[in-house]
């Protein structure tokens, strides 16, 4: 019997990959205005799936493709292609901030479905702490101040996409070590799909793009691998909490990356978000996850 539970570590790991994906977010927009989103995907993805199979061949502590759960793997695999189609779109009209603005919902999704469909289940700190931070963003910034246009509508797709995946990825984490197999199937799957069915030629990557590219693909394989493997002790909902913590990096990188300035509610959001990330670690009594041999079923209490 093998126990994981929620911890420090895994709360500095979601902080970290809320700072990579930040970065990530801000180079995929100048990506999106210069290379067709066919390209970026099944070149950024090839490569990770190349990473994966390197691991897999150095890695001494038996690291293995192999899934026991080849259906719901196909099906991760499907909505985390369809999530970054509708965020590659969505990141050509929308600004940073407004992308990860929608992204606050997270948490709150993760929360519904993991209550009705799932094991995991959240304290009532831990439906406060969701409310404060996703409530703080969305209307503290979408509502006060924009009206919901294209960009947008698909940043909100792509959010529920995104959420549907992770659970997906958190049902195979309780039944099996699958980190690697977690990246490397999607990573395939976004690699074949977008080239065959895209309408686009592919083009030139221009000198100046070369580097961002690059960066962004560092950080793509980085995040993803992290992300699969902190799934393992930290719920969705959680995991989604600490992720607005974009919000913050996001506000940073507009004001000394892309040169806007922040308007005064943006920093009451900044503080309602510390707040509710606070809550949540000191009130919030996670679930303990017990797993019943190698890919038995999980068992969870709140």
């Amino acid at each position: 019997m093998q126990q994981t539970h929620f911890g420090l570590f895994g709360l500095i790991l979601v902080s970290i990959i809320s700072l990579l994906a930040t970065w990530m977010d801000a180079l995929s927009m100048q990506l999106s205005q210069a290379l067709p989103w066919a390209e970026v995907h099944s070149i950024s993805h090839l490569a990770m799936a190349v990473v994966c199979v390197c691991f897999v061949k150095l890695a001494k502590n038996g690291a293995t493709l192999r899934t026991s759960c080849p259906k719901m793997m196909v099906f991760r695999s499907i909505t985390a292609l369809c999530a970054l189609g509708f965020y590659y779109q969505a990141l050509q009209t929308v600004s940073l901030t407004e992308f990860v603005t929608l992204n606050s919902l997270m948490p709150l999704l993760a929360g519904v479905l993991s209550t009705v469909m799932f094991q995991d289940k959240l304290s009532k700190w831990g439906w406060v702490a969701i409310f404060l931070g996703s409530g703080s963003v969305i209307f503290g910034y979408l509502v006060w101040d924009h009206e919901l246009d294209i960009g947008l509508f698909f940043t909100l797709v792509g959010v529920v996409f995104s959420v549907i995946t992770m659970q997906a990825a958190r049902y195979i984490q309780l039944r099996e070590n699958a980190t690697i197999s977690l990246v490397f199937y999607p990573a395939l799957c976004t690699a074949i799909v977008p080239f065959v069915i895209a309408p686009e030629p592919l083009v030139a990557i221009q000198g100046s793009i070369l580097p961002i590219f690059v960066v962004y693909i560092v950080l793509l394989i980085s995040v993803r691998l992290l992300t699969t493997h902190t799934l393992r002790s930290l719920p969705v909902a959680g995991f989604g909490l600490f992720l607005n913590l974009q919000f913050v990096w996001a506000i940073l990188i507009d004001t000394f990356y892309f040169e806007q300035t922040p308007s005064p509610y943006e920093f009451l959001i900044v503080l309602a978000l510390i707040l509710s990330v606070s809550l949540y670690i000191f009130k919030n009594k996670p679930p303990q996850v017990v797993l019943h041999g190698k890919t038995g079923s999980a068992a969870t209490r709140a």
